[in-house]
């Protein structure tokens, strides 16, 4: 009988867009135009490729990841 353990569930965080929710999100290098953020001088700027938002601040969500059970 299986039961519901939470210790053998695995999740993953997915960093989603503020503006659309979008999980499409790119992370901007140096050569993109975000040297500060390359040097960590400030936090990495990300661009959103649904909506086109450009940021640093991106939210991040805790996923479960479903189980592959393979007979």
């Amino acid at each position: 009988m299986k039961g519901n353990d939470d210790s053998k569930k695995s999740y993953v965080e997915v960093q989603v867009c503020p503006q659309c929710l979008s999980s499409k999100l790119r992370r901007l290098g140096a050569l993109s135009g975000d040297m500060t953020g390359a040097m960590a001088i400030l936090p990495p700027q990300y661009t959103c490729l649904a909506c086109g938002w450009v940021g640093r601040l991106v939210i991040v969500q805790t996923v479960e990841v479903p189980d592959r059970d393979v007979d």
